[in-house]
């Protein structure tokens, strides 16, 4: 919930607010962060976060690469497929 108002340019606390904007402030103050350092922590997450979807969509197409290549070779005679498997697995991990 937001306590401030914006009247006329001027941010305002209205006297119904007071006391639960008091302590949403002291609590604010105790965690030591500034606003500055907040919003360079959802900075980094939103990057984070993109990071990890770019990952998993790779890890995605690696897969379907593996199973492409297993739908080739199926029904073919190898001398080892599990450890043939196991090589494509180790590759997308």
């Amino acid at each position: 919930m937001r306590y401030t108002e914006n009247r006329y340019g001027k941010i305002v606390i209205p006297k119904r607010f007071h006391d639960a904007a008091v302590e949403k402030l002291a609590k604010y103050e105790d965690t030591g962060l500034t606003p500055e350092k907040i919003y360079e922590m959802d900075r980094i997450h939103q990057e984070k976060c993109a990071e990890v979807n770019r990952m998993k969509a790779e890890r995605d197409r690696k897969k379907a690469e593996v199973m492409i290549y297993l739908d080739e070779i199926d029904g073919q005679i190898m001398d080892d497929p599990v450890a043939v498997i196991r090589e494509k697995v180790e590759e997308i991990l």
